[in-house]
C-alpha cells in the first residue's frame, strides 16, 4: 500500500508486513506504522529497548500497548475520554 523506507539489515516481521500500513519510515531509531492518513491518523510507533528521546520536545503519544509499542491516534486530540474507545476495541477483539 505504501513504501517501507527501512534501514538495510532490519527484518520485519510478517505480521508486521500483514497490516499492510501506509508507510513503516525510520526516524531517530523508532518504526513508524501509519494505518490511516489524511485527515484521520493513526497506527503505532515501535521503539527499541535502548532508544533515548531525541530531544525535550519529543513525545510518545498516545498510548503505550505493551513496552515499546505505543498506540497513536488524531481521536485523541480532542477527546480526553478516547482510551474508553480503545479499550472497547481492544475488548471486542480480544481472542478467547
Amino acid at each position: 500500500m505504501g513504501s517501507f523506507n527501512v534501514p538495510e539489515g532490519i527484518q520485519i516481521p510478517q505480521a508486521i508486513k500483514d497490516l499492510k500500513g501506509g508507510f513503516v519510515v525510520n526516524y531517530d531509531g523508532y518504526l513508524s506504522i501509519e494505518m490511516h492518513g489524511g485527515m484521520d491518523h493513526f497506527g503505532v510507533k515501535i521503539y527499541p529497548e535502548d532508544f533515548k528521546k531525541p530531544d525535550d520536545y519529543f513525545e510518545y503519544r498516545d498510548r503505550e500497548l505493551f513496552p515499546g509499542l505505543w498506540y497513536y491516534d488524531d481521536g485523541y486530540l480532542n477527546n480526553p475520554e478516547y482510551d474508553k474507545r480503545i479499550d472497547e476495541l481492544i475488548e471486542k477483539h480480544k481472542k478467547k
